[in-house]
């Protein structure tokens, strides 16, 4: 299955991946560089300049991938 994720606003990376299963997808869209600015273990900056906003634990990061993607 085709999974998209678009970073949620100021950020407008857009992110496409192929994954068998939900879990799957967040896992790849996360490794991808999904919320980047936000991420604790791998912490890097979005072309669009935005106010440095704090960064969010594993679990959080999951959950709003999890609800922010969808299913191509």
């Amino acid at each position: 299955m085709i999974y998209r994720f678009v970073c949620p606003a100021p950020c407008n990376r857009e992110i496409t991946i192929y994954a068998d299963t939900d879990t799957d997808a967040i896992k790849k869209i996360i490794s991808a560089g999904a919320l980047s600015c936000r991420n604790m273990a791998n912490r890097s900056y979005c072309e669009k300049y935005h106010r440095a906003m704090p960064s969010l634990p594993e679990n959080r990061l999951r959950e709003i991938v999890r609800v922010s993607m969808t299913l191509s």
